[in-house]
């Protein structure tokens, strides 16, 4: 990882500006959970919480890529941490004066949902507009090490913050987040794109809408990626979600003191593939690294299922060794994991051209997100009703031949280009 970037001051106030805003969000999202459980008393309804979060994101990604790709990308990211920061600070008013209801929560969630559906694409074309393309894999990793930093302080302040002063203050320190991510924001030079400037009609925007499906279809490597992101996002993000939850606490019966000491260490392990992820790149091919990591991880996935099966768990006295090795198997998965992330957005912002990347991130980010809850709903009750290790090993047997296919697809086509040169 490649520390010079830190020079450049547009993607230090980037990067700073989404930290500032990601540690007030995650903060908020924890409370938020807290509250919503204690008033409720009920999963079902924390768990609609969650769900109504999602579907805004998956109905307005596509659409809102072409806005992103249309309008002022700086505009945008101002504009909307502004009004994500007034948003939260009504939900704080209400906090205080007449109290949050489900309702409201409902709505606030909705809305920054909404926000988030054209505030995440037009961030993700920020790097690439600032970055050289050599530099994008250092980049990357550097934005993925500091988001991952968020993640681990943010549920201590949030925990300590709630239980010491409630809910208001998390919500009050959030809005002042997004305000300064906003006045920071503004100082960043971003290069603006050559549009035509033709009014924005349905027409206009049907045409801008085609054009990117044009590109992920032209694009065989950007299609493949998607495709790969779907099928990982469906296969493995619910072994992690769910499966590791019910693997430590239904199979192994783990303590709450070690399931904690389990996430903090999966942390470290998406601290750590960042930091290697620059130097890997420097002699490997990107997609060289996004088919052997895929590989990796299905075949960790395939150790934990023997890990936690009935044999081995029943070869020792307590569940020291067999949750031991899933814990250090895990944190080896998350830095493998970190680093094919690193792998996608690279390939995706060298592959794509400039002016079409929100379309085409956008598409991209809809595929993974939708894979997800599907997952989550088909492994959950695979889980009731068949061995765990079977249902780790059908995750592990996906991502192996999903690795393997994409391995070929992409050594046939290197051998079809050398054919059509020398011909």
């Amino acid at each position: 990882m490649n520390i010079k970037l830190l020079k450049n001051k547009d993607f230090v106030l980037l990067v700073a500006g989404q930290y500032i805003s990601a540690v007030g969000s995650a903060m908020q999202s924890f409370a938020l959970s807290l509250y919503v459980l204690s008033i409720t008393q009920s999963g079902g309804k924390f768990a609609s919480v969650l769900a109504i979060s999602v579907i805004p994101r998956l109905i307005l990604g596509p659409v809102a890529g072409v806005f992103v790709d249309r309008l002022d990308r700086k505009k945008i990211i101002i504009y909307l941490n502004i009004l994500s920061g007034i948003v939260t600070a009504v939900c704080y008013v209400l906090s205080i004066t007449s109290g949050l209801e489900l309702l409201h929560i409902y709505i606030v969630v909705i809305a920054l949902s909404i926000i988030s559906s054209l505030f995440n694409p037009a961030i993700n074309t920020a790097i690439p507009s600032i970055m050289k393309k050599e530099e994008l894999v250092d980049a990357n990793s550097l934005s993925s090490v500091v988001i991952t930093t968020s993640s681990i302080i943010s549920p201590m302040l949030a925990g300590a913050l709630y239980g010491f002063l409630g809910l208001p203050i998390i919500l009050l320190l959030n809005a002042v987040s997004f305000f300064i991510a906003a006045f920071m924001e503004i100082f960043i030079n971003l290069p603006l794109l050559d549009r035509k400037n033709t009014r924005f009609t349905y027409t206009v925007f049907k045409k801008d809408f085609m054009e990117g499906v044009k590109c992920i279809v032209d694009q065989k490597l950007i299609k493949k990626i998607i495709i790969c992101a779907f099928i990982i996002n469906f296969a493995f993000t619910p072994m992690m979600t769910v499966g590791l939850v019910y693997l430590a606490k239904i199979v192994l019966k783990v303590s709450d003191i070690q399931y904690g000491m389990q996430q903090t260490i999966f942390v470290l392990g998406a601290l750590i593939g960042p930091i290697i992820a620059s130097r890997i790149a420097k002699k490997h091919e990107l997609s060289k690294i996004f088919y052997i990591g895929i590989f990796l991880v299905g075949c960790l996935v395939a150790f934990i299922a023997l890990d936690t099966s009935k044999f081995f768990v029943g070869l020792f006295a307590g569940n020291i060794i067999p949750f031991a090795a899933m814990v250090f198997t895990g944190m080896v998965i998350m830095a493998v994991i970190s680093i094919i992330n690193i792998s996608i957005s690279t390939m995706l912002q060298r592959e794509t051209p400039l002016e079409l990347f929100g379309r085409v991130n956008s598409v991209q980010t809809m595929a993974a997100m939708s894979a997800v809850p599907l997952g989550q709903m088909l492994f959950g009750l695979l889980f009731d009703i068949v061995p765990s290790y079977i249902v780790v090993l059908t995750t592990s047997i996906s991502l192996i031949i999903t690795a393997l296919l994409f391995r070929r697809s992409i050594i046939l086509e290197k051998k079809q280009n050398m054919e059509s040169q020398t011909c």
